[in-house]
């Protein structure tokens, strides 16, 4: 500090408004520069300890004292932004994006015709493309301001931590927030002034880079006066979609998605920085390496500019450097010296040293999936539960934690969803996820050449791979394209192994005794899966905590071993020929999802055409040899179709107090009312479906779900559904998702007098519901009585075949509904029918149809 002090003699202060900036690695010189009392301001972070802070003097404080603080000035500047934003709009381009484009504005739009103040959360994976997108529409409304729509204007960075103060002089600083050429407001009142401003004109304002909820609080709370303000738009970009949870109904949440493969390699073709004939084997490998891209505009970008000089070489050059590019993918792009790549890789890399032991540990765990396989959300989460990742806290219980892991990943881009859906994916609820292949190799390959120590150990075996040295990782992942070589398998020591994951056909040998702290074993759509492989598998792996057979349709019938797994917590037997439990499942005291359910034939046949049986003659032997393996499990599957798509559970089933997930029951093969009378003991069971419902066993019911059901599926046997089911599901008071399948004619969901409320507290029938789903087999009506579902937003309705007349009535007394998706062939009539419903709605509810 003495020589700071000198310094400082040189440099006097003369009140013209001159400025001194230091630069410091030291916080305790840094805030003896400024002298106390001072502010902290981040202006970026790029790593867990590295971050770049701005000191300043705090005159506020000293008001009280006589000091007067500095007054932010503006200039009117609304001609250059329209200047700009039409120069933006004229010569830049956004390939692959009109309709995301298209539909944020129609959005924008549709609510500010609402004449209130609304939110809208822009959110995706981090280079997505979510800062281009909105400004394409922002530039769009500046440049046509004229058209009578928002008058003022804003665009702003959110820093962390976020000092209100100093947001809104950024704010006020970007608005066109007066009518002369400056205007001067003291800089104790910005906050005041911003509110005020925000208050008296219509403005469409974009808050980018927001990275914390509790700096989206604190623009909330602070300056945000909604209610006191209309025909306003906030839009908010961040990487989380959980920033508006709990937020007014107004408010929107819009994704952006990667570009699908089509897209991602034309916009590869745009950016190239030389016009390029790529010959067939040029064209595989370049779609090769963009498959490493995720779909992700600038990483796709920063591909192409690599690429591009490499293949104007000569041929003989350009194939052996692209040889050694895809041998060496990582290496040779760390290698290069472009400041596109570079800029890429050290956002990756302080991505990746800002996250705790606990977040590397789980990016490292995405090497077990194979590049551009299918993830389900909920697959990777128990697998995490099971591997002790997760912690319950408090109120927040493990598979809570589990997901606030998942989140983080996904919002740093190391996982996406899946754009083009598969066989595999049709059969799920939501989309599935896959692994971006170019940030886990560049982090991998980063870490090993430095010789750093990898937080989670991880083997694959493909192809010829033998791993020679004998020594596996705590985790072993088995590829379909590995020769399946036993004596090299033998060979290995399994002593360590925590996870087995097989991927491609089951061989007997994979599992054995020495496996003994074996925690999860995914065979999840394994082949030569039979009855018998398993028989063994409680005496050789005891501590098993994740058990899936999903998708092993050969496998009709579990083990009595089973039993002896007392540490359990995950069993999925979903989509196998498995129609009953055995005994041994009431000994399972830990197990917390148990998710089952039969094949359906209808998503395993694969997209081939059948032919008539007149023609089965003439099929050729190639077309032949695909079509038997699914007939014979189309056969199969209609053996088991009586038992309604669900399993039979033994009695007992009331002694697995930990049960969360159960799904799906057959309720006429495992007694009616028994079954429930069991499954009503259940106190901690979340999410329950049930099939297999008939006329003759609601009789005999003394209907009472369990009582802190949040997801409830019921597939009818029957054409209707008893209204004393109805009445039962309506008093689920944490009821969140509700799916009926299977019905078809009249459904009448009844108002808040139609039921037995019981206490003061009961927020009428289905009063915490958001999702409603109804698949119906024809030709069919709805209708919401005035005080129901109060709280619904997304409402899915499913025509069977058959099936193409829907009658909705009072859809203007589901006052929070936002979507409204009808799948299978509607009719003109009854479209329009409910086009003019949607109309009458306050809301104005997006409506998806899909043929």
């Amino acid at each position: 500090m003495p020589v700071w002090d000198r310094i400082r003699a040189y440099l006097p202060d003369t009140k013209h408004g001159s400025r001194i900036v230091v630069s410091t690695h030291q916080l305790e010189i840094a805030s003896l520069c400024t002298g106390n009392p001072y502010q902290v301001s981040e202006l970026g972070q790029f790593s867990e300890d590295h971050y770049v802070l701005v000191f300043f003097k705090d005159h506020n404080a000293q008001h009280s004292e006589g000091f007067l603080r500095d007054e932010v000035k503006y200039q009117k500047r609304s001609s250059f932004v329209r200047e700009v934003a039409n120069d933006w709009k004229n010569n830049c381009f956004l390939v692959g994006r009109d309709r995301e484009v298209h539909e944020l504005g129609e959005m924008i739009r549709d609510c500010f015709y609402r004449n209130e103040a609304y939110v809208v959360s822009v959110c995706g994976t981090a280079g997505v493309g979510k800062s281009s997108i909105v400004q394409a529409v922002y530039n769009h409304f500046v440049a046509n301001r004229n058209h009578g729509m928002f008058e003022r204007f804003g665009w702003v960075s959110g820093s962390h931590p976020l000092d209100p103060m100093d947001f809104s002089q950024r704010l006020l600083l970007d608005m066109e927030a007066g009518e002369s050429s400056y205007v001067e407001v003291p800089t104790r009142y910005a906050i005041e002034a911003c509110t005020d401003v925000l208050c008296r004109y219509r403005c469409l304002i974009v808050i980018d880079g927001l990275q914390f909820k509790e700096d989206w609080y604190s623009i909330y709370h602070n300056i945000l006066n909604l209610s006191n303000m209309c025909g306003i738009c906030i839009i908010v970009i961040t990487t989380e979609d959980s920033f508006l949870e709990g937020a007014r109904s107004a408010d929107r949440v819009f994704h952006i998605k990667p570009l699908e493969d089509d897209i991602a390699f034309d916009l590869f073709r745009k950016v190239l920085p030389f016009e390029t004939v790529m010959n067939e084997n040029v064209l595989e490998e370049v779609k090769s390496l963009l498959s490493k891209c995720g779909g992700l505009p600038k990483q796709i970008i920063a591909l192409a500019s690599h690429l591009g000089p490499l293949l104007q070489r000569p041929r003989g050059i350009q194939e052996r450097d692209r040889a050694r590019l895809t041998a060496n993918f990582m290496h040779e792009l760390a290698m290069a010296k472009r400041d596109s790549m570079q800029s890429i890789f050290a956002l990756m890399r302080s991505s990746f040293e800002g996250c705790p032991q606990l977040l590397r540990r789980c990016i490292f765990y995405l090497r077990i999936f194979p590049e551009n396989s299918y993830i389900r959300r909920r697959r990777l989460v128990r697998r995490w539960m099971a591997e002790g990742y997760s912690k319950s806290i408090g109120s927040h219980s493990l598979e809570d934690d589990a997901e606030k892991l998942f989140d983080k990943i996904a919002a740093l881009g190391m996982i996406q969803q899946a754009q083009r859906m598969t066989a595999m994916a049709d059969v799920m609820r939501t989309a599935p996820w896959q692994v971006n292949y170019l940030f886990l190799e560049y982090i991998i390959s980063w870490q090993e050449e430095e010789k750093i120590f990898l937080p989670l150990e991880v083997s694959v075996l493909e192809g010829r791979c033998s791993l020679s040295t004998g020594r596996i990782g705590q985790h072993l992942s088995i590829g379909n394209s590995w020769e399946r070589d036993e004596f090299v398998f033998d060979s290995l020591d399994s002593s360590r192994l925590r996870s087995l994951t097989v991927y491609g056909g089951w061989r007997s040998f994979f599992i054995s005794n020495k496996m003994r702290v074996l925690r999860v074993l995914d065979l999840e759509g394994s082949s030569n899966l039979n009855d018998g492989d398993l028989d063994q598998i409680g005496e050789m792996v005891p501590h098993l905590k994740f058990l899936s057979l999903r998708r092993c349709t050969p496998i009709s019938q579990l083990p009595d071993s089973l039993g002896l797994l007392k540490q359990l917590q995950t069993l999925d037997i979903r989509y196998s020929s498995i129609v009953v439990l055995p005994k041994c499942i009431v000994n399972l005291r830990k197990l917390q999802h148990l998710s089952a359910g039969t094949v359906r034939w209808d998503s395993i046949i694969p997209d081939v055409s059948l032919p008539a049986a007149g023609q089965l003659s003439r099929l050729s032997r190639s077309r032949a040899r695909h079509l038997v393996p699914w007939l014979s499990k189309l056969f199969r599957s209609e053996s088991v179709s009586s038992h309604n798509g669900g399993v039979k559970v033994p009695g007992g089933i009331a002694t697995l107090k930990a049960l969360h997930t159960l799904s799906v029951v057959d309720a006429n093969a495992s007694g009616g009312g028994s079954l429930l009378g069991d499954l009503k003991m259940l106190s901690q069971l979340r999410k329950l479906g049930v099939s297999g419902i008939t006329e003759e066993n609601t009789r005999i019911w003394d209907l009472r779900f369990p009582p802190n059901t949040i997801k409830l599926s019921l597939e009818m046997a029957m054409d209707w559904i008893p209204r004393h089911i109805i009445q039962a599901a309506g008093k689920l008071q944490s009821l969140d998702t509700l799916r009926i399948k299977g019905i078809g004619g009249e459904l009448e969901f009844e108002g808040s007098g139609g039921l037995d409320e019981g206490s003061s507290s009961f927020a009428g029938p289905f009063g915490e519901l958001k999702v409603l789903q109804i698949d119906f087999r024809g030709d069919s009506s709805l209708r919401f009585e005035p005080g129901s579902m109060r709280k619904l937003e997304q409402l899915k309705v499913i025509l069977g075949r058959g099936g193409s007349r829907l009658r909705v009535d009072g859809i203007v007394c589901l006052i929070s509904l936002k979507q409204v998706w009808v799948k299978g062939p509607l009719d003109v009539e009854h479209r329009e029918q409910l086009v003019r419903q949607l109309d009458l709605h306050g809301g104005r509810p997006v409506l998806k149809l899909e043929e």
